[in-house]
């Protein structure tokens, strides 16, 4: 605690993207991040996690994107990074923390999250919260995010709201 920020940022970042590591670095900054003081040695912490691949990590992830008593720009960083690392995996975890998110900027979020994956169920996901989300601006971020998707179902829904 009495090294300076910018090295102690340094050192998340290197534990982080140790190779071979098994895991030990991740859960040492997992432990690590509420004793932390700053924005941004938690941002490292977060960044550094998520360069991991083991499924702890990743519901660390999403349970601190979940956590109504953190930040909201450190929730929506966790966020980011669970999503970033999922790629290549399944989504289901991605998709079942939607009903602990919180909060219409949070949610926001979570459409652009959602638009970075390829994945059916996440565009199937987006199309539900254009349809239904209880705050209209959710609904239009996620509206937003189905137009600039690749995904021809993204374009057959918004095709059947503009033939409406």
């Amino acid at each position: 605690d009495t090294a300076a920020e910018s090295l102690r940022g340094r050192a998340i970042f290197a534990i982080g993207h140790l190779e071979g590591d098994r895991g030990g670095g991740a859960a040492f900054l997992r432990a690590l991040y509420p004793r932390l003081t700053t924005a941004r040695l938690r941002d490292g912490v977060v960044q550094a996690v998520a360069q991991s691949d083991d499924p702890a990590d990743r519901r660390w992830l999403l349970d601190l994107a979940a956590d109504a008593a953190q930040p909201l720009e450190a929730r929506k960083r966790a966020l980011f990074w669970a999503g970033q690392q999922q790629r290549g995996r399944g989504v289901d975890d991605l998709l079942a923390i939607d009903a602990r998110l919180t909060g219409a900027e949070l949610r926001r979020h979570y459409a652009f999250v959602l638009s970075q994956r390829s994945e059916d169920a996440a565009v199937d996901r987006l199309i539900a919260m254009a349809r239904g989300d209880a705050d209209r601006a959710v609904r239009r971020q996620a509206i937003f995010w189905l137009g600039q998707s690749r995904n021809p179902r993204a374009r057959a829904y918004l095709e059947a709201v503009v033939a409406q």
